[in-house]
């Protein structure tokens, strides 16, 4: 006789409770992303070694992108195509997924990447050895990395 009392009331208790709480904190990131900014730069790029080249990628504010490769990084820049706007906003929204700009890298390795990332008023470089012993630190940046260059080779 009291297990029905004691069902009858907590069930329905519980019910909208379990709603609510299934409801809350999957978009929470979504919310707090700020939109992209007007002047979002995204050079990406990796070198060094015996020879010093270094090799990327320039994704300018219009979405025009870059390829260069010399011995510093954006030397000799020739036309690579254009970044269409989803695809664009897909990096920025993976930029505040991935804590990107509170990142920081390791020390330069004798083959290095980095990425920089200008947004606003701020430029954000991380740069870390490819070789790098802390994989738990750079897998991260190494995803971001990947993501970018697949991104900008279909240009999609």
């Amino acid at each position: 006789m009291f297990t029905n009392n004691l069902t009858s009331w907590i069930l329905p208790l519980l019910l909208p409770v379990a709603v609510l709480f299934s409801c809350c904190g999957t978009h929470e990131k979504t919310a707090e992303r700020p939109a992209r900014p007007e002047n979002l730069t995204i050079v990406f790029g990796e070198g060094g070694g015996f020879s010093g080249q270094w090799q990327g990628y320039t994704i300018e504010p219009d979405g025009a992108i870059l390829q260069w490769q010399g011995r510093a990084a954006g030397a000799k820049p020739s036309p690579a195509g254009m970044l269409n706007e989803s695809a664009f906003d897909h990096l920025w929204n993976e930029i505040h997924d991935r804590d990107i700009l509170q990142t920081t890298g390791t020390a330069p390795g004798n083959m290095t990447r980095f990425i920089s990332i200008t947004s606003g008023q701020e430029t954000h470089r991380i740069s870390w050895a490819m070789d790098a012993k802390d994989s738990g630190k750079t897998a991260e940046l190494d995803k971001f990395y990947n993501l970018c260059g697949q991104i900008v080779e279909h240009k999609q």
